[in-house]
């Protein structure tokens, strides 16, 4: 019984990696869409302020849905 608790966990956990994957895919489609264009340096992102207003609009759409 235990290993099947354990199992349906990971299931879960598998099926959470792969919607946030899904979710990640298709806001980096939508920057490439928009044309936006984002740096990475340090490991942090910039952008300029025209493509930040972009941006924004992009999270906000995502997290409506």
């Amino acid at each position: 019984m235990k290993e099947t608790s354990s199992v349906l966990r990971d299931i879960k956990l598998v099926r959470k990696a792969e919607q946030a994957l899904d979710k990640t895919e298709n806001f980096l489609k939508r920057i490439k869409n928009n044309k936006l264009s984002l740096t990475l340096e340090d490991g942090v992102y910039k952008v300029n302020s025209d493509d930040m207003n972009k941006v924004t609009k992009l999270i906000k759409n995502i997290l409506i849905k």
